[in-house]
């Protein structure tokens, strides 16, 4: 499985990054009404014991969003893109990416065009999947992040600036923020009245925190905390991330971990 989801992976990122048309499945062919990876994901909806809203899809942005994963629905990352707009989770703190909407005005494909592919050119690569309203980023590694935990999620958190694999595969992940810990996983970063801020933000947005997170002085929150979109704190991110992660792969250590 680790490896079927790696190659899904990376062609999946050869499809959006790289614009690579040829060969590529009508979308007829990616719908299983049979097998539906959506029913799964409605089951993990049901149990959830955090705050999960399923926003709602656009038919039009669906079929798009899922031709252009060339993943069939059978997969719980197709049938995250092809079921929702995404999702919101307690009160929009984390965002899952799916085909996009009003709330959450970005796809799956959308968004990792351009950004993960500039790591290298053999195609290994990386899938940002979710955010969270700090600006923290989770993708699934393809070999760009790490040699190491092929298939799982990596978060690369404004605290750290580097990545660090959660362990979690991606049902396992999705899991996690319907019923996982959140409080512990972001203990120390959750002011007072946090969820009425967060509730205003699109999921297009994030908070900025100055001083900045990775700072002694920033370390309690004790910030100025202003709204911006989440473009801008990715390209941030962008060149110390490349130089950080270029470097994770020279040394052929295994990486931190994220505690789930």
């Amino acid at each position: 499985m680790k490896h079927l989801l790696l190659t899904l992976v990376s062609l999946f990122m050869l499809t959006i990054c790289n614009g690579q048309r040829n060969n590529m499945k009508p979308l007829q062919e990616l719908i299983d009404t049979q097998d539906p990876g959506w029913d799964q994901i409605a089951q993990w909806n049901t149990a959830a014991t955090n705050h999960v809203e399923i926003l709602p899809k656009d038919a039009a942005r669906a079929d798009s969003a899922l031709y252009l994963t060339q993943l069939t629905t059978t997969s719980p990352i197709a049938a995250m893109v092809y079921g929702c707009g995404g999702v919101m989770v307690d009160n929009g703190w984390l965002r899952i990416l799916g085909s996009g909407c009003r709330q959450l005005n970005r796809s799956l494909p959308e968004w990792n065009k351009g950004k993960s592919s500039f790591l290298n050119g053999d195609g290994s690569s990386f899938l940002l999947v979710a955010d969270d309203v700090l600006g923290g980023f989770f993708a699934i590694n393809a070999g760009g992040i790490d040699d190491y935990d092929i298939g799982k999620v990596f978060y690369y958190g404004p605290n750290k600036l580097k990545w660090e694999t959660t362990g979690l595969g991606y049902n396992e992940f999705i899991v996690f923020c319907f019923s996982g810990d959140i409080d512990k996983f972001y203990k120390g970063f959750r002011w007072t009245g946090w969820q009425e801020d967060v509730k205003k933000l699109s999921g297009n947005q994030v908070i900025s925190c100055y001083p900045l997170l990775w700072t002694d002085a920033g370390v309690d929150l004790a910030s100025n905390r202003k709204v911006i979109p989440v473009q801008t704190q990715w390209e941030m991110y962008r060149i110390p991330a490349q130089r950080k992660i270029m470097a994770k792969k020279s040394t052929k250590k295994k990486p931190a971990k994220r505690k789930v």
